[in-house]
């Protein structure tokens, strides 16, 4: 059973009254450079530092030095920071889509939330308008008015009710009143 050192470790020397071999053991050396991996085959060593927290019995579990807990923590932190802020990037850009197909100008950074579970039309590379609706809009209208049924218009938001006038082929301006009246109309309600 070979026991694996901690990059810190130069060498090892472990007498025979503690259940050593007594010879000194070194990291290996090329070119002047210690080498990354000191592996120990002396079976009397490695029984002596069975369980000594700067050895390893697995090569892929050798333990880090104390410098490098503290940038594996840096790094970990740095990468989580980045993930948030790719996602933080990616949940403001929908919310910009959104409020560009509701017309709904300088919505930008208020939330806005889908229902139907329609996704937005993607915005074209240009920047122009939006895509024209696809010809399954009136399936749309179709499940919206369905869905109608099913949901009390007066405890959506007004942001959900433009993306329900929206997917109905109504104007979404106005109040909220004048959202759910348009929308019941539009879907036959």
């Amino acid at each position: 059973m070979t026991v694996y050192a901690r990059s810190d470790v130069s060498g090892v020397s472990i007498p025979p009254e503690l259940g050593g071999c007594g010879e000194h053991h070194r990291r290996p050396v090329k070119d002047g450079t210690p080498l990354k991996l000191f592996a120990l085959a002396c079976p009397p060593c490695e029984r002596a530092l069975a369980g000594n927290p700067q050895w390893s019995a697995h090569r892929w579990e050798i333990p880090l030095t104390p410098d490098e807990e503290r940038e594996a923590e840096a790094l970990e932190r740095q990468s989580e920071r980045l993930l948030q802020q790719e996602r933080n990037e990616a949940a403001r850009e929908r919310s910009r889509q959104i409020a560009a197909l509701n017309n709904g100008g300088g919505q930008d950074d208020e939330e806005v939330v889908v229902v139907g579970g329609q996704a937005p039309a993607p915005l074209p590379e240009s920047g122009g308008d939006p895509a024209p609706p696809s010809s399954g809009q009136d399936q749309t209208s179709l499940q919206l008015a369905a869905e109608d049924d099913a949901v009390d218009l007066s405890t959506l938001t007004i942001n959900q009710l433009r993306v329900k006038a929206r997917e109905a082929g109504v104007g979404q301006g106005g109040s909220k009143k004048d959202l759910i009246e348009r929308i019941r109309k539009a879907s036959g309600s």
